[in-house]
């Protein structure tokens, strides 16, 4: 008996396991380089807000491993001019890149409202890099919380946004294959893009949407 319980112990823990192991992620980055010096902005998920240096925002972002499905935006205009922060923003643009991170840029310019970037909720979805379209494959979140896959995902999103009534969103996806002929700004709910907007109408939600930042 002691040995069965202890078989059916490791069973559960290993089901456990997978399962924690299956909820996709997707991470959702602000970050705004500070006007009076070369310090960042920077939040994730939402979490609250830090000031780092250039080389503590290189050591951040390294070790939380972004790829394809996480993005970044940006409340300061991305730019590889000279300036003291020149060679951080280049090393952004190769991260970015060699990890097919999308990059969205938010402020036109540095003007403080760029600073109402990090109290606009962010939902998000990760599609295929191939077919950004395919929403049997796509995940949605909310500040990188799993909200669900698929049709499932999607009407659970609807459902957070009329609950919460958000002032404003932003609603942002993951990098695509921008090589390819996938029309502008391709995305897994366009054919339901009437009960988006009927959503957002009830509660009274403004919509931010923003093209993918192809480089800079």
């Amino acid at each position: 008996m002691k040995q069965a319980f202890h078989s059916l112990a490791i069973l559960l823990a290993a089901t456990c396991l997978a399962a924690c192991q299956s909820v996709p992620q997707a991470r959702v980055i602000r970050l705004m380089l500070e006007t009076n010096a070369p310090k960042w902005r920077l939040s994730v998920d939402g979490a609250g807000q830090v000031v780092v240096s250039s080389t503590e925002l290189r050591s951040k972002l390294t070790e939380l491993r972004l790829r394809q499905g996480d993005l970044i935006i940006f409340g300061t205009p991305p730019t590889r001019k000279p300036g003291p922060a020149a060679a951080t923003w280049a090393w952004l643009a190769d991260y970015c890149e060699s990890n097919s991170v999308a990059m969205y840029p938010y402020a036109a310019d540095a003007s403080p409202a760029a600073g109402e970037l990090f109290s606009i909720p962010v939902y998000h979805w990760t599609a295929p890099f191939e077919a950004p379209s395919e929403r049997a494959e796509a995940s949605f979140f909310r500040e990188g919380r799993f909200l669900g896959k698929a049709q499932k995902g999607f009407d659970h999103m609807l459902r957070d946004i009329a609950r919460t009534k958000p002032k404003r969103i932003l609603l942002l996806g993951s990098l695509y294959d921008i090589n390819r002929s996938l029309g502008p700004n391709p995305i897994p709910y366009e054919h339901e893009r009437d009960r988006l907007d009927d959503v957002l109408r009830r509660s009274g939600s403004d919509l931010i949407e923003m093209d993918i930042l192809p480089g800079f």
